[in-house]
């Protein structure tokens, strides 16, 4: 929800019509918890997952996420009583998710050249 209104005010709306029906809500995002929220179900559940507490990891593996300072829901537990939790993502090295793309790519070809079927692999994909 962070720096989208419109996605923020929808989610909202989308938890109040559940909540309306007496189902209880569990949100998680990447993005900030808007305060809104207080204003629902208190049995509702709402968590954020982080990939680092290091900002410039963070911006390097998800340029455009919100900064963690600003998605901290330790906000909402002390203040307002709401379930709250922080999910933290193993995140793999980027050599290990480029190497993997390669062997994958190269299996491809090599499926499609024993098959003579046409491959496109996208360029830089195996080369940098």
């Amino acid at each position: 929800m962070y720096q989208y209104e419109d996605i923020k005010e929808l989610s909202i709306s989308i938890l109040k019509l559940i909540n309306s029906y007496n189902i209880l809500c569990t949100a998680l995002t990447k993005g900030v918890l808007p305060k809104e929220l207080v204003n629902l179900s208190k049995e509702n559940s709402y968590g954020i997952t982080l990939i680092s507490l290091n900002e410039s990891f963070r911006e390097t593996m998800e340029p455009g996420a919100s900064p963690y300072t600003l998605s901290n829901s330790k906000f909402y537990r002390p203040k307002f009583g709401l379930v709250d939790y922080i999910i933290i993502e193993k995140y793999q090295s980027t050599k290990i998710i480029r190497s993997f793309i390669i062997i994958m790519a190269n299996k491809v070809i090599k499926f499609c050249s024993i098959n003579n079927i046409e491959c496109h692999i996208k360029n830089k994909t195996i080369t940098p």
